[in-house]
């Protein structure tokens, strides 16, 4: 179940709570990319490829080194149609992901899921996913901001998704989070 909180879906996974240490992707040019590179959203619930071979090995070295895993993603396409066409298509992408990361780790790796789906508080660059979670999400366990990381696209480089965006640095910057791009840790 993806519940929502005004226009943020999230699913909750409790196996996935009361850790310090907090591995924070972006899911969109992070851990997956579409299967045809010129298109700005995917067709269904199927149209991703991983970022590249490596995404299910780094997290599984993550997983074992104890890190609780979270994505906060902006997905505007859903809008404030939670249970339309577009919520259902980026949710069951979102499952899907999830699901082969852990196959291809030969473990069950939780992930907990953030989607901000409105111009609002909760959209990267702000701090409202991470709050959310932070309160609702890691059951009353402070995460250790300086030993938890965000990894995201969006880092003010020429070509960066919605022309040269720097939201997802400066989002760690803002929840005070190590960040990385992709290409430094896949």
């Amino acid at each position: 179940a993806h519940p929502t909180n005004g226009n943020l879906l999230y699913k909750p996974n409790p196996t996935a709570q009361g850790a310090t240490k907090i591995a924070a992707f972006d899911l969109d040019g992070t851990l997956v990319t579409y299967k045809s590179p010129t298109r700005a959203f995917a067709l269904d619930v199927n149209d991703w490829l991983f970022f590249n071979d490596t995404v299910p090995t780094k997290i599984k070295e993550f997983h074992d080194q104890g890190y609780q895993f979270i994505i906060l993603s902006n997905q505007g396409s859903i809008k404030t149609a939670l249970d339309g066409d577009a919520s259902a298509k980026v949710r069951g992408r979102v499952d899907n992901v999830v699901a082969a990361i852990s196959e291809r780790c030969g473990t069950d790796i939780p992930f907990q899921v953030l989607l901000a789906t409105s111009k609002d508080d909760y959209r990267k660059p702000s701090d409202g996913m991470w709050k959310f979670f932070c309160d609702n999400m890691n059951g009353g366990v402070a995460p250790d901001v300086g030993g938890s990381f965000y990894v995201g696209d969006a880092a003010g480089r020429e070509g960066d998704i919605l022309d040269s965006s720097d939201s997802d640095k400066v989002f760690a910057h803002t929840v005070g989070l190590k960040f990385m791009i992709p290409e430094d840790v896949f």
